[in-house]
């Protein structure tokens, strides 16, 4: 404890001196913010065909550059809407001067040497719906235009197979891969292969990424002494891509990109003349008696705040905990109780007993709807099927739709919705009105849930 004490009371008064001796310091130092906006789709229709590995990529490049200091937003499975605005996000974090940093990894095409993203809700009918469902590349590379910031980075690790193959390819869309493109001034464009050409879905040896993806993440997680500068992150990732799979990536690195890092080197075992005379001056400070007392207040402070923060992280943890095994008693009381029903309901009947017997015995969903106030549990974990949602009523898929809702901790406004969350009890924890925030909060599943929901909605009104 009185090592850290020292260390927090050095940066303390260095930082406080600092300031005495040049007011205009920035002590966010002179580095550009660092944004990133990754979309991974996997969940696209059977026409397009679904992808197994674009979401664990998006995932396991999001985590590298949060480490790296980037303001990283991550959207799964994003539909047109969503992409297109998560895309206005990023444009307005961009105009503040930020290093711009874009990464799509899903399923790509290239239609009359147009390159286009395609969201999970493209339609692949014709080439013209195509493109109307889809996001251009042009679109991404006029965000960098028009912010005028460098440099950027794009990265598409996509064309992963041919969406056109499962039917007739029209003779203007390309059989295979993305075509090459001209990139913007300070913007470096990286593709997981060479232009025309299908990269692959998954590496074996990754653990579920692509070879593309893994490579640069291995790239991303280096410190070398000389710093980890940019360009020759991909530069080494292209390398290492070619190394084992022979596929050739695509890399664009204009000449209007300098020299970038990333992270800095290590610093050097003998200390220069200014870590010296901040050596000096913390030695001082602490000789004078009230520095060295309002030191003391701030360290002491910052202790407590770590151990409230600590102490809420853990009654956090403890919560989650309490309510898994809640989940898991009442799935065993409804498994119970639905087992009690199917023995009821094949049951010999005794003639002279039938007095004693129900008059009705309930079918599994008066049981769930008995024993819990969801009507679907578990449509947080999996996908609800047709079957399941065909014979529900109108009201039926309200409650399914809104439930989801409801545990993501969403604040209803309308009477019926105030009443749904009342009903809940101490299964509901209220946390925001914005269904747009709720939303993005939503896992894959959930998020496919309300889709298809709403879709059925649609189709009965």
């Amino acid at each position: 404890m009185k090592c850290f004490t020292l260390q927090l009371g050095r940066l303390l008064i260095l930082g406080s001196l600092a300031l005495l001796l040049n007011p205009g310091t920035n002590l966010c130092g002179t580095e550009k913010e660092r944004v990133a906006l990754v979309i991974a789709n996997n969940l696209y229709s059977t026409d397009v065909g679904q992808l197994e590995n674009a979401v664990n990529d998006g995932r396991a490049l999001a985590k590298e550059l949060h480490v790296l200091g980037f303001n990283v937003t991550i959207a799964e499975d994003a539909d047109k809407l969503r992409m297109g605005e998560e895309l206005d996000l990023f444009l307005s974090k961009l105009k503040n001067g930020a290093l711009g940093f874009f990464y799509f990894a899903g399923h790509g095409v290239q239609i009359d040497g147009i390159n286009y993203l395609l969201p999970v809700d493209a339609v692949t009918g014709s080439p013209r719906l195509t493109k109307f469902s889809s996001i251009s590349l042009n679109e991404i590379f006029g965000i960098f235009e028009e912010t005028k910031t460098f440099p950027n980075v794009v990265v598409l690790d996509c064309c992963r197979n041919n969406p056109f193959a499962r039917g007739a390819a029209a003779r203007n869309v390309a059989a295979r891969g993305l075509v090459d493109v001209k990139e913007p001034t300070g913007t470096l464009v990286a593709f997981s292969t060479a232009a025309g050409e299908v990269a692959a879905d998954a590496d074996p040896s990754s653990g579920g990424n692509s070879p593309y993806t893994s490579a640069l993440v291995e790239e991303l997680q280096k410190r070398p002494s000389s710093g980890l500068e940019l360009t020759e992150v991909f530069r080494e990732t292209s390398r290492k891509v070619f190394q084992r799979t022979g596929q050739d990536p695509l890399l664009k690195i204009p000449g209007s990109i300098d020299k970038v890092l990333l992270v800095r080197g290590s610093k050097p075992l003998i200390p220069n003349e200014k870590e010296k005379m901040e050596d000096v001056a913390f030695a001082a400070s602490m000789e004078d008696p009230k520095i060295k007392a309002q030191i003391e207040d701030l360290v002491r402070l910052e202790s407590e705040k770590i151990a409230q923060r600590v102490r809420e992280e853990m009654t956090q943890q403890l919560a989650i905990e309490a309510e898994k095994r809640r989940l898991d008693e009442e799935a065993r009381r409804v498994a119970e109780a639905e087992r009690d029903a199917e023995m009821l309901a094949t049951t010999e009947i005794d003639a002279t007993n039938i007095a004693s017997i129900p008059a009705q015995i309930p079918d599994s969903q008066t049981v769930r709807a008995l024993t819990s106030p969801w009507l679907f549990q578990d449509s947080s974990s999996r996908i609800l099927t047709d079957d399941e949602l065909s014979d529900l009523s109108s009201d039926e898929l309200w409650l399914a739709r809104n439930e989801i809702f409801a545990r993501n901790g969403f604040i209803f406004s309308t009477p019926r919705g105030k009443q749904f969350q009342e009903s809940l009890g101490s299964l509901y924890t209220p946390r925001t009105s914005s269904q747009t925030q709720v939303f993005s909060n939503f896992n894959s599943y959930e998020r496919a849930n309300v889709e298809k929901i709403e879709y059925l909605e649609k189709r009965r009104r």
